[in-house]
């Protein structure tokens, strides 16, 4: 698991209208929630091979209809620990909020392959179970 803030994509989503920020102990501490359910977000990098990734790719830039078709694939994919996709992941307990998006790790540096891409409600739970 990462900490939300070590993510790149940490100050798009935290600008998300659905997300809030909430700041503990003087500030030292913080948690990510999705409003509507008062569900925390956890953040997660997911490390991916070439296959995977193209797949996931497919998924992120899916319109809402194909949604489905672009998930089956993806039921059985698995995680490599140094793959050369990185997956960064934002996902609500509840599985009403994802948001994720695709990067290339080259040298340790990663270059963003997609835009951010939010999945909420029926859509974030569809999603939510290929993890």
């Amino acid at each position: 698991m990462s900490k939300f803030n070590k993510l790149d994509m940490a100050k798009e989503v935290a600008k998300h209208p659905q997300i809030v920020l909430k700041n503990h102990f003087f500030g030292l501490f913080s948690n990510t929630v999705y409003a509507p359910t008062s569900s925390e977000v956890e953040s997660y990098s997911n490390y991916y091979e070439d296959k995977e990734a193209f797949l996931f790719r497919n998924l992120i830039d899916a319109s809402a209809s194909d949604l489905e078709q672009n998930l089956k694939p993806l039921e059985d994919v698995e995680t490599k620990e140094d793959g050369k996709y990185r997956l960064d992941l934002c996902v609500s307990h509840d599985g009403q909020f994802i948001a994720m998006q695709l990067n290339e790790v080259v040298n340790d540096v990663a270059k963003h392959l997609t835009p951010v891409r939010y999945f909420i409600g029926e859509e974030a739970q569809k999603v939510d179970q290929i993890f």
